[in-house]
């Protein structure tokens, strides 16, 4: 019965892990769209909302993805210096991952 419960809990685990880096990808696509739209106060909430998800999520994919689309959308908004700084972020990430 207690094993059955870990198994349990591991599973909704998983899924939780899963269901963040479904939603990184589904915001940095909306950011996409509507960097694409020239709406950039979106953009730029949708692609912050990714970068936050992918810290949660643990996943250097999904970080590193929300960190470039955010850098893109910050840069068009003319924010040199957050564009930088998601960048720095995102080379840290490749770096720690190789």
């Amino acid at each position: 019965m207690a094993q059955s419960g870990m198994i349990r809990i591991s599973i909704d685990l998983k899924r939780k892990e899963a269901e963040r880096i479904v939603a990184v990808l589904a915001f940095a696509g909306l950011s996409g769209l509507h960097h694409e739209w020239n709406e950039l106060d979106v953009a730029a909430r949708h692609a912050l909302e990714a970068v936050e998800l992918g810290r949660q999520s643990g996943f250097a994919d999904s970080l590193l993805h929300g960190c470039i689309t955010a850098a893109r959308v910050r840069q068009s908004q003319g924010d040199w210096r957050a564009a930088d700084e998601l960048l720095h972020e995102a080379e840290r990430i490749v770096q720690r991952t190789k």
